[in-house]
């Protein structure tokens, strides 16, 4: 969905008539359920006229869908082909982007979940998964992580990424490259 959705003179105008805020959702909820078929909504039969089977579809009450349906048609954001439904503006508005049904298995490993001991370093599956590979082993990541949650619970930051940051910090100490150098300690008699 572009982001400059509620800007469009189409939008504006469906907002300020009565009820428009209610269309405006329908037409939301239409433009998502047709997100796969290019804008078409087919007549499927599951009642007895398209308007009640789309209502039945988005689980909003006929009276709202045939209003938002008229005035979708007064503003030409919406047609009746053949008993079929078309939104004419479907590719302007969501970029005709056609999407693959997310995975089942991949979607967890999006998720953020809070680790450390103060649970305020956000972290995916993923996330874990790369900072084990960065740092070499999961006990070294897992005292990153614990470091990190110390530090923002101290200091009160906010990072974007924690991801991210864990591996610049990384960075820092010598990991994420091939050829780690320790830190060198301080020595008394390099002085002397």
């Amino acid at each position: 969905m572009y982001d400059n959705f509620f800007d469009r003179f189409e939008i504006k105008k469906l907002r300020r008539i009565p009820g428009g805020d209610t269309y405006t959702i329908i037409y939301l909820k239409l433009l998502i359920l047709s997100l796969n078929t290019d804008g078409k909504i087919p007549f499927e039969r599951l009642e007895s006229n398209i308007v009640k089977e789309i209502a039945l579809k988005i689980n909003e009450d006929d009276t709202s869908v045939e209003m938002a349906v008229n005035a979708l048609q007064m503003l030409k954001l919406l047609e009746e082909v053949d008993g079929d439904v078309e939104l004419p503006e479907h590719n302007k508005v969501t970029g005709n982007a056609k999407l693959p049904p997310p995975s089942r298995k991949a979607l967890p490993n999006k998720i953020k979940k809070s680790y450390g001991q103060y649970n305020n370093v956000k972290l995916s599956d993923d996330d874990l998964q790369k900072l084990a590979d960065f740092f070499g082993s999961d006990i070294i990541r897992n005292q990153k992580i614990e470091d990190m949650s110390l530090y923002l619970k101290s200091k009160g930051d906010k990072y974007k990424d924690h991801c991210a940051t864990l591996m610049t910090w990384g960075r820092k100490d010598g990991f994420g490259t091939k050829k780690r150098t320790p830190k060198k300690k301080f020595d008394v008699n390099d002085w002397v």
